[in-house]
């Protein structure tokens, strides 16, 4: 899901510019591969592949690349984007996979709030808990996890309370 344009890129700079000085925390995940594969042209490349990797791409392939921005915005409200690639010579080299603002008041009554405003993972999967809709379980999730973390986006509002 490519939500890397200008008019957000810009937007996304003068929010930031305009953001009280705080720690930011970055994070840097690197995945690579070993690959030694004799199929069939990718799926990827418009083959009849069934796999990702085929006997022109050998050795070490890049798995994902992913990088991750927390600012905080005072004391509860703070922002996060996201963005990763792939080694899929695909049409977007990088995706924006999350971008947004989130509110954490102080827990009030037992109960802990969060809202979040912008494109995000649906809080849905028990699978894909780790950041990035990764899996900590297995190398690659599984096909429904993968579907859902592609091609299911939310974008607009969502909050969560638990106590």
């Amino acid at each position: 899901m490519g939500l890397l344009s200008p008019s957000r890129v810009l937007w996304l700079a003068m929010f930031v510019a305009g953001a009280p000085a705080c720690a930011a925390d970055w994070e840097l995940a690197l995945d690579l591969r070993a690959v030694s594969s004799d199929g069939r042209e990718s799926f990827l490349d418009n083959g009849q592949g069934k796999l990702r990797f085929d006997e022109d791409h050998q050795g070490i392939q890049l798995g994902r690349l992913r990088a991750a921005w927390n600012q905080p915005l005072g004391e509860v409200f703070s922002a996060h984007v996201e963005a990763s690639t792939w080694d899929d010579d695909d049409k977007n080299p990088i995706d924006l996979t999350e971008a947004f603002l989130e509110y954490r008041p102080y827990p009030r009554g037992g109960l802990r709030t969060r809202v979040r405003l912008g494109a995000f993972y649906p809080p849905m999967s028990l699978e894909s808990r780790a950041l990035g809709w990764e899996t900590p379980y297995t190398i690659t999730p599984s096909a429904i996890g993968s579907w859902i973390g592609e091609e299911i986006r939310t974008i607009g509002v969502e909050g969560q309370s638990t106590g």
